[in-house]
């Protein structure tokens, strides 16, 4: 008995078959892998702030501390040096030493906190505002206005939980300036006891 060869109309369909369920294919890793990603990239390294205060250039803290007791320092105040709005998102401490946790990055009105702390005991509070019960601009963000001073300023919130021996250091902020996010870091640093200096 000779076996005829498949003839040309029946290879058609399976070949048309084929690419479709390759199309399908395609298009099914595609859709699985855009709802996987971010829904945003990476912010990029922005220029678009300056900063001044005694942190930005110096050590600021305190000698002595009490575990379990959760201690503030204010990010040097922002500058917007730009000629376009700048909106403040978020910051964070770039060194953060063994004994310490960070409870948060509260962002505070000037103007509702009466002055600019550079510090703050959250266990004394005699003479001072009361940050645990100031509204706190984190979640909704602040706009700097171009070619000027923020009025609000950036603290870190941060609980000693055991012996400290490093400072923490480096204050990055994290802004938007129109639907694009940066990143932008400066020196600072802060100290939690006599024995955190290094």
């Amino acid at each position: 008995m000779t076996t005829q060869a498949p003839s040309t109309r029946t290879r058609r369909p399976l070949l048309l078959a084929c690419l479709v369920l390759i199309v399908i294919g395609l298009v099914a890793s595609g859709l699985a892998y855009a709802w996987r990603r971010p829904a945003s990239h990476a912010s990029e390294v922005g220029h678009d702030l300056s900063v001044y205060g005694p942190q930005a250039s110096g050590v600021i803290g305190f000698n002595k501390v009490r575990q379990g007791t959760t201690y503030r320092f204010a990010f040097p105040v922002p500058r917007n040096k730009t000629d376009h709005p700048v909106k403040l998102t978020g910051a964070s401490v770039q060194t953060v030493p063994a004994g310490t946790q960070v409870i948060g990055y509260p962002i505070y009105s000037l103007g509702e906190v009466g002055d600019y702390l550079l510090n703050y005991d959250d266990s004394d509070r005699v003479g001072v505002k009361d940050l645990q019960t100031v509204k706190d601009y984190a979640k909704s963000g602040v706009t700097i206005p171009p070619r000027s001073d923020s009025k609000y300023f950036v603290m870190v919130a941060v609980k000693v939980v055991g012996p400290v021996t490093q400072t923490l250091k480096g204050c990055t902020f994290e802004y938007m300036v129109g639907a694009s996010t940066y990143r932008q870091s400066f020196p600072c640093e802060f100290q939690l006891g006599d024995e955190g200096r290094g």
